[in-house]
């Protein structure tokens, strides 16, 4: 659970700046991985739950226990229509996603070689001669 849930967050924070099919990925993914883990900690506080000494500390665990198991069932269900909304189900969509992303790549290549040729390349704002050359 610690190491998921700073990447869900992540994810859901570049999901909310950015909302290309990359982030969208990233988060179904940081999503999944979430999704497993709470399952087990669900499954391990309602058993935790019957040992507690104190009925109230007891009662209020299985009641939480039991709150996120239906909002893991949410997060399922919302996950699951979002893989579909995505294409992330849809492996030919996946493809030719990926396919326009390499041929933008190879269009930029060829332009940045075109303009070292020329030698037109210039430092990005703010940065010196020196360390983009070094870059």
């Amino acid at each position: 659970m610690a190491d998921t849930i700073p990447k869900l967050v992540s994810a859901v924070k570049s999901s909310i700046q950015t909302s290309d099919e990359s982030s969208q990925l990233t988060l179904i993914e940081a999503t999944e991985r979430f999704i497993t883990p709470s399952l087990s900690l669900v499954t391990t506080t309602k058993s935790a739950s019957s040992f507690l000494g104190d009925p109230n500390a007891s009662r209020h665990l299985s009641q939480c226990s039991q709150k996120l198991a239906v909002e893991l069932v949410e997060l399922r269900t919302s996950l699951d229509r979002m893989k579909s909304d995505s294409g992330v189900l849809q492996p030919a969509k996946q493809m030719e996603s990926t396919g326009q992303k390499i041929r933008e790549a190879k269009e930029e290549i060829v332009a940045c070689r075109k303009a070292a040729a020329r030698n037109e390349l210039r430092p990005l704002p703010g940065d010196t001669p020196q360390n983009a050359v070094q870059r």
